[in-house]
């Protein structure tokens, strides 16, 4: 067999299971340790690098308090690592907001209190929920909100507690990262809706919708009543829209709510809640919106 001699551009389409004679030139059979990169062409795996292990916080840490805003510090004697079993059951995922900041989050599954920790890039604790939230050094943030002054968080992990109050497994939760807001759904949670209404019913409302108006207008909304002879008074309501030389403040005025964003506008005329009382015949009462715009 002669021997073939050719020139061999570059090795970056890795390993082919074709025969020689149908794989390209810069494919190989084997490749052991080694990257292909169009950029960079044929070079060494990079290898892992061990940065530190994961710790949360034990039952030596304390909160910080006014009189001592250091005892929440993270130190040597208030963490302790992860164990294998709680790394084997945790569910981790990653969030990337930019180049150099980067976390991981670690939820450890429970029966009553599931833990949900972040880690920097470096691996460095700076979130536990139920604890506090530490700077990469390990120092306590605190924040505060109406003048008072926070050392810890009180976060509710009970969503993350399965069915008849048994811990989870890590394929039953599942998260997905949107801006700065990662989102953590327990996929065995049973969905249902809440009894509270918000706002409450308080009787009838209507909504009027001007899909075009003009500058420097007065829009009016006039309700009556369907019922002959009712002593029912009209309800009204009206909104006014800018000049054309005039900035919008954004405040809301009582009767309706007024947008000049880019000369598009949108005015919503609400009218005022009917009361109830003796001449509604059964709470129910037909109304007829008639729109007036003063042009």
């Amino acid at each position: 067999m002669t021997l073939v001699s050719k020139s061999i551009p570059n090795l970056i389409n890795g390993v082919s299971q074709q025969p020689p004679s149908l794989r390209l030139g810069s494919q190989g059979e084997a490749q052991e340790n080694g990257l292909s990169d169009v950029v960079d062409g044929l070079k060494k795996r990079p290898p892992t690098k061990f940065l530190k292990k994961l710790v949360k916080c034990n039952a030596n840490w304390l909160v910080s308090t006014t009189a001592s805003p250091l005892q929440g510090h993270l130190t040597n004697g208030n963490v302790e690592t992860l164990t294998p079993s709680e790394l084997d059951a945790a569910y981790i995922t990653t969030y990337k907001r930019s180049g150099d900041e980067q976390y991981t989050i670690v939820i450890i599954p429970d029966a009553t209190t599931p833990i949900v920790l972040a880690y920097d890039i470096m691996g460095n604790l700076r979130y536990q929920s139920g604890k506090s939230s530490w700077l990469a050094d390990g120092s306590t943030i605190t924040y505060v909100k109406s003048a008072v002054t926070y050392y810890g968080n009180s976060d509710d992990t009970s969503y993350l507690v399965g069915v008849d109050s048994t811990a989870l497994q890590r394929t039953d939760i599942t998260s997905t990262s949107v801006a700065d807001a990662t989102f953590v759904l327990n996929k065995k949670k049973i969905v249902g809706m809440s009894s509270a209404k918000i706002p409450d019913v308080s009787g009838y409302s209507a909504l009027v919708y001007l899909k075009t108006v003009n500058y420097g207008r007065d829009y009016n909304v006039t309700i009556n009543t369907k019922t002959k002879d009712s002593t029912l008074a009209p309800i009204t309501g009206s909104a006014v829209t800018l000049n054309a030389n005039e900035q919008s403040d954004g405040n809301y005025n009582q009767n309706g709510i007024v947008f000049n964003d880019n000369l598009k506008f949108q005015v919503r005329v609400l009218t005022y809640l009917l009361a109830t009382g003796s001449n509604h015949k059964d709470q129910h009462l037909q109304v007829l919106a008639q729109v007036r715009a003063i042009l």
